[in-house]
């Protein structure tokens, strides 16, 4: 789907992982596109090749760059012990067009999780065995982020999503011109903000109470909206706002007239049952892809 939605955008040569995981993203796209210059930038050490993807093709294998983001400082920071946080542009190449994909990385950026009681948005407080209680009133900044993005009565919850939308103007300042920025993510829309929140952990692949544990991962749905809004102010284009169902109509169409007898049975069955895991199983995930035009 990635390298479908490229072929619109022909000069870009480079491909960005940002929270790149175990490099499979990466691995698959070199295997399709083996000219394709990739660069994953992750917590986590590069990955032993994965031959299983890549076998037969010419690509390199992908630049590494380890480091995390730093949601306080809206930065990266390099994965050397005290390294202090730096703008992600002066790590990336902008000598040429890129693409930079977030693929489920904004929900993972930390951000306040709030609840609304008579006098204001209070900051929700939890303790290392999940008991939560209201605390201090957040932030200014957190507090103007949810009056505007997250309507909510006394008793109902929130989660301020300014951290996400200032990490994804970052990602669209790294971007020159002819530049794509693809956001996959889970997340909702202002009018359907779900009156609890979103948040949760997982532990070993399994959901659980969140609670704060080196051990528990912990996730937020992205306010998908706001995010768009963000790369805008910034100066970028939104090119596809949608969600991941109506994204696999678009960028995997089934095309009538096209003659697959020659595909066999087992292919045919294995493509649908791929294009239902994309459609169904994760068609609550959205797609943002937004642009910076060349000037004129």
């Amino acid at each position: 789907m990635v390298l479908a939605l490229l072929a619109d955008w022909p000069d870009i040569s480079t491909v960005v992982d940002i929270g790149a995981g175990d490099g499979r993203l990466l691995a698959e796209i070199g295997a399709l596109a083996p000219r394709m210059r990739l660069i994953g930038l992750d917590l986590r050490p590069q990955p032993a090749g994965r031959s299983d993807s890549a076998a037969g093709s010419a690509q390199s294998a992908p630049i590494w760059l380890r480091g995390c983001w730093d949601a306080d400082a809206a930065a990266w920071r390099p994965g050397r012990a005290g390294a202090a946080p730096v703008p992600l542009r002066t790590v990336l190449p902008l000598d040429e067009p890129m693409v930079i994909l977030a693929t489920e990385w904004l929900d993972d950026l930390p951000l306040v999780v709030a609840e609304r009681i008579a006098d204001g948005w209070r900051e929700v407080q939890v303790r290392p065995d999940g008991a939560e209680s209201p605390g201090a009133p957040v932030p200014d900044a957190d507090a103007d982020w949810l009056d505007r993005w997250w309507p909510g009565r006394p008793g109902s919850r929130a989660e301020s999503g300014r951290t996400r939308d200032r990490a994804w103007t970052e990602l669209i300042g790294c971007l020159g011109a002819g530049g794509l920025a693809v956001m996959i993510d889970y997340g909702h829309r202002r009018s359907e903000r779900p009156i609890g929140g979103t948040l949760t952990g997982f532990q070993h692949g399994r959901q659980v109470r969140p609670r704060p544990s080196p051990s528990i991962n912990l996730t937020a749905h992205v306010a998908v909206d706001a995010v768009q809004r963000a790369g805008e102010a910034a100066g970028a284009w939104t090119e596809l706002f949608v969600s991941q169902r109506d994204a696999v109509e678009r960028l995997l169409p089934i095309s009538p007239g096209t003659d697959r007898s020659q595909d066999g049975p087992l292919a045919r069955l294995q493509a649908a049952g791929e294009r239902r895991l994309l459609a169904d199983t994760l068609g609550s995930q959205w797609w943002l892809v937004q642009s910076v035009r060349p000037k004129r």
